[in-house]
């Protein structure tokens, strides 16, 4: 490194945490921004959207669409576009994860009328206890210290419709089923 170079890098080091999170920000921002611009106008849903940042680089980050305002502490599915070193994909993301929870969750009959579905219909599987359903679409997405170098590359208009048409594919197939499995948690509880 040159002696004039060294000012600059000095400053990007020390401004590399709030560089990440920009980059990470500005990634998933964009993804929501135009998942909800290609929402098909006859799918009239009103989802909640909420972004996930990982506080470390082999960390999942994601962006989750909830179907109605979840308490946290409530057993409920979620859709969920999310990234992590070896894949980025969407699935059904349990709200609370542990092996018991999710054993009593797939024994309500909704939820086995569900599983039984995307078993038959979609091309993915279950991953328990964080997801009930996932279907990856891309593999080795980035080098698990360096995602930032992923979010910040260039996608043209074309990838991210590509990703909003296959969210909305899987949502509509999929809405009316995990309203009913949510309803039936609920009551279960």
């Amino acid at each position: 490194m040159s002696k004039e170079n060294l000012p600059a890098a000095l400053e990007v080091i020390r401004y590399a945490k709030e560089i990440r999170e920009s980059v990470q920000r500005q990634f998933w921002e964009r993804l929501e921004h135009d998942v909800k611009k290609h929402q098909p106008s006859g799918l009239n849903l009103n989802l909640s959207w909420h972004q996930n940042f990982a506080s470390k680089p082999a960390d999942e980050f994601g962006l989750e669409a909830r179907i109605t305002p979840v308490n946290e502490k409530v057993q409920a599915l979620s859709y969920r576009i999310a990234s992590g070193p070896d894949y980025f994909g969407l699935g059904l993301w349990l709200k609370l994860r542990t092996e018991e929870g999710y054993d009593n969750f797939c024994k309500i009959r909704e939820v086995k009328i569900l599983q039984a579905y995307l078993q038959k219909k979609r091309s993915g599987q279950m991953e328990p206890p964080w997801w009930l359903w996932w279907e990856r679409w891309q593999r080795g997405v980035y080098a698990a210290d360096d995602p930032w170098s992923w979010f910040a590359k260039d996608r043209d208009e074309a990838w991210h419709k590509d990703t909003a048409a296959k969210f909305w594919s899987f949502v509509g197939e999929t809405h009316n089923l995990v309203l009913e499995a949510n309803k039936a948690v609920k009551k279960s509880k």
